[in-house]
């Protein structure tokens, strides 16, 4: 396939939420077509896997309506285990089994929503306009970080341009030190929360500290007259 019937592709589905008009030049940009076709060079000549499945890699915009967009949240890169990663940050859809990210995300929600949802399919999230995001689209399959240099391009982009942009004020998280640099393409008329990364906490076996981040989204939405998250 070529790398223009790709894009095209892509394109199209972006149509229903309302992304395509924002992502379309990136889409067709190098910073798209390259990692695509290193990817797919990878793929049919080295035999690469990756994760996750080639038709979900937007499935985050797809899913989160542009005039809806209210939070982004922000991690690494996609689950590396076969199978596991459904295109939107920390969602285990497919397995519907808590990844630890994932787990230690809900053990701390918890703490300040009780009766929380621990549905392991974060689109829930996404269709009330909290647009799930990591600085990489892909991940080799067990490599963790692999990709996240071969997507920097594009996250740039997202960041500096689509998202900095966006015509309302919304609530930016980057957990971690990957998403971290990114916070600063974004203009700081938006509202920024840092925390480390989930899986830190489960590589320790400790307890994920969000500093109360979901509540204060929640408080921040709620100032600005918008629907507040049922998290």
């Amino acid at each position: 396939m070529e790398i223009k019937e790709i894009q095209e592709k892509f394109s199209d589905k972006l149509k229903p939420s309302g992304w395509e008009p924002e992502l379309w030049n990136l889409i067709h940009s190098p910073q798209f077509a390259r990692p695509i076709e290193e990817l797919w060079n990878k793929c049919t000549q080295e035999n690469m896997m990756f994760t996750p499945q080639f038709k979900d890699l937007l499935k985050a915009y797809e899913l989160c309506n542009y005039n809806d967009l209210k939070v982004v949240i922000v991690g690494q890169d996609p689950y590396p285990q076969l199978g596991v990663a459904d295109g939107i940050a920390f969602s285990c859809s497919k397995t519907n089994k808590e990844q630890p990210s994932l787990r230690y995300i809900f053990d701390e929600l918890q703490t300040q929503y009780p009766d929380a949802n621990r549905d392991c399919d974060l689109s829930r999230w996404s269709e009330q306009g909290v647009l799930m995001l990591n600085t990489a689209l892909t991940c080799e399959v067990d490599n963790i970080g692999a990709h996240v240099k071969t997507w920097k391009g594009w996250t740039e982009c997202i960041f500096a341009h689509v998202l900095t942009d966006y015509p309302k004020v919304i609530d930016f998280v980057f957990m971690g030190a990957k998403a971290k640099p990114f916070a600063k393409m974004i203009s700081n008329d938006h509202k920024k929360h840092f925390v480390v990364h989930p899986a830190a906490a489960a590589y320790r076996g400790g307890k994920w500290d969000s500093d109360n981040l979901f509540k204060k989204i929640n408080e921040n939405l709620k100032e600005r007259g918008e629907k507040e998250i049922k998290w």
